[in-house]
């Protein structure tokens, strides 16, 4: 033996270990703006506690930090324990990395009535967590907020694709345009993590057109058609399963938002959470959209992912066959 000393640096366990670090600690304090003092939860489960125990070893580091493991809730929107319900209204920050999403949970909406900053992190894995969320900010934030300046001044919306989409609806003033930037450090604010997405909830009864869906989580087969009058789904073309439901379940027809992917790091992983985030992309959903300033209350929302899109806001082409040109 030399006693030489050996660097553990370039092993890839230890390359996987800083860079999660690195992430979580850039959700504490960049996306979270965690201050000492306040009281941080983390709450994840048996299949992203991995994610959950760094977003917790970095929390702790600044401030007060609580880790509560619960088992996967088996649906997306289904409420958690309510002593976990309890213990988010007791919090400053949530952060839920769980497999199953928490976003429309009743227990989420009531922390953020409270004042409670929140991010959900639905399905993530390390993977998705040490790309997608691991981004610059700054930058993200700037093009968001010059593409969501220019949604809100437009009348109308128009996306048309190379799989044969060719759809349009309308865009009023008082529907409230969201940034979906990633930074949650004002009181009650809430989104998800990977961030990265403009949207809003089209004026009922305008959109119409033809959607042909790209991707969608396993929802539907891709390339299936959507027919759309009056902001109403007419007919499926493709997948005789997806349109049983769409018939099935109460208001699942009604064209719910449109979004528009920015986040640079974003790939189309199968997992709807980082799909609409994909800068290149847009996306369209049917359902519910009551909870962003939309009127139509379902127990669905699912989104349909469109690829390489052109877009235009009234004249003005923000998009064209996916690069943002604005």
């Amino acid at each position: 033996m030399t006693g030489r000393k050996h660097s553990l640096k370039g092993l890839p366990g230890v390359i996987k270990v800083n860079k999660a670090e690195e992430t979580a600690e850039r959700v504490i304090k960049q996306c979270m703006g965690v201050k000492k003092g306040e009281k941080v939860l983390v709450i994840t489960d048996t299949m992203t506690s991995e994610v959950g125990e760094s977003l917790f070893n970095a929390a702790e580091k600044t401030t007060q930090a609580m880790l509560v493991k619960i088992k996967p809730t088996g649906e997306h929107g289904r409420e958690p324990p309510k002593i976990v319900a309890k213990a988010m209204l007791e919090h400053d920050i949530v952060l839920a990395p769980t497999y199953y999403s928490l976003s429309r949970t009743k227990a989420r909406k009531n922390a953020t009535k409270k004042g409670v900053r929140i991010a959900t992190l639905p399905g993530i894995t390390m993977e998705m967590f040490t790309r997608a969320v691991n981004v610059d900010y700054k930058k993200m934030e700037k093009n968001i907020k010059k593409v969501a300046g220019l949604l809100r001044k437009t009348s109308k919306v128009k996306i048309i694709t190379i799989s044969g989409t060719n759809f349009q609806f309308e865009n009023i003033g008082e529907r409230v345009v969201d940034n979906d930037t990633g930074i949650y450090s004002k009181k009650g604010s809430f989104g998800n993590l990977p961030a990265g997405e403009v949207f809003v909830a089209p004026k009922e009864k305008t959109g119409a057109g033809i959607i042909v869906i790209d991707e969608m989580e396993g929802i539907c087969k891709p390339k299936t058609k959507v027919l759309v009058r009056k902001g109403l789904v007419q007919e499926v073309i493709g997948d005789n399963a997806f349109s049983k439901k769409m018939w099935k379940l109460k208001n699942a027809r009604n064209i719910a938002e449109f979004g528009v992917g920015m986040n640079p790091k974003a790939i189309l992983s199968g997992r709807i959470l980082e799909e609409e985030k994909v800068l290149g992309t847009c996306h369209i959903a049917f359902g519910s959209n009551f909870d962003f300033g939309g009127r139509v209350r379902s127990e669905i929302h699912w989104d349909a992912i469109l690829l390489k899109p052109t877009i235009w806001f009234d004249d003005e082409k923000i998009m064209d066959s996916g690069e943002l040109i604005v």
